[in-house]
């Protein structure tokens, strides 16, 4: 039997979303996730879902486009628990691969401006790719010689891909 997602039942990054209908929208979207629709579900439509959450479908799409970034959804399908996001699948394969061969130090700082750019992810596209490798023990988040960051564990975990 499929289990419904978990995700962490923590929603308080949505406070940092500035549009209240934006908010709305990615509160009921993150509820629906949690307790009604199974990995590999397929969103009803924006109309629907703004039809449901009494939002616009601009507000639908954007409170859409912040579940992605935490890598909840990929493409308006439900992510597995713990699947890396389709997009994020190569970084995190050269990230595992620089830091096993050493051209990642333990310490240093991830280029994630440059990584961005090579592997063509937004910021916060970079970040939900760096979750998993911090949830395995590659990298961690800490405040370095270079401001706070994503850093090569000094401990380097090898862990299935």
């Amino acid at each position: 039997m499929t289990t419904l997602y978990a995700p962490d039942a923590d929603s308080s990054w949505i406070s940092g979303i500035q549009d209240p209908s934006t908010a709305q929208a990615a509160r009921g979207l993150h509820r629906r996730i949690r307790t009604q629709w199974r990995a590999g579900t397929r969103l009803p439509s924006d109309r629907a879902l703004a039809a449901e959450l009494g939002v616009s479908e601009w507000a639908v799409f954007r409170g859409r486009r912040h579940l992605e970034t935490r890598g909840l959804l990929v493409r308006r399908t439900v992510l597995a628990p713990g699947a890396l996001h389709p997009d994020d699948i190569a970084l995190d394969a050269c990230v595992r691969d620089r830091i096993r061969s050493g051209y990642y130090a333990p310490g240093t700082a991830l280029p994630t401006g440059i990584l961005g750019a090579d592997f063509t992810l937004k910021p916060g596209e970079v970040r939900r790719a760096c979750r998993r490798l911090i949830a395995t023990g590659a990298l961690r988040v800490e405040d370095g010689p270079y401001g706070r960051g994503f850093y090569v564990a000094a401990q380097r975990q090898e862990t299935p891909c």
